[in-house]
């Protein structure tokens, strides 16, 4: 499992597919970037997508630092990180930089 960091993040936009993260409960989303907080320039938000249908908006925001964080997976609640789990987890790989320039064959190219 890999553990999330404000530049890892960040340093998966530069590739040409969008990260595919997993909620500790089960649903998928499509990380669409980052913004920032209209009323706080220095809070990081991270912008999401389920790849399922919901209820209501689909497009999600959440500040990095609750997208990043670790969960106790019985109650939700905020853990030492190491502890629990990562709210969200990537699932899929990060291509490799001297591939980014190739289609994956699941990009759809």
């Amino acid at each position: 499992m890999e553990t999330l960091d404000q530049q890892a993040l960040l340093d998966h936009f530069h590739l040409l597919t969008l990260p595919t993260f997993q909620h500790y409960k089960g649903p998928l989303y499509l990380v669409l970037g980052l913004g920032h907080d209209a009323n706080d320039a220095e809070r990081t938000t991270v912008v999401y997508l389920p790849l399922s249908p919901v209820d209501g908006p689909p497009f999600a925001v959440r500040t990095f630092e609750d997208f990043t964080a670790w969960v106790d997976p019985q109650t939700g609640e905020l853990t030492t990180p190491g502890l629990g789990v990562q709210r969200f987890t990537r699932i899929d790989s990060p291509r490799p930089a001297e591939d980014a320039g190739a289609p994956n064959a699941g990009d759809g190219v």
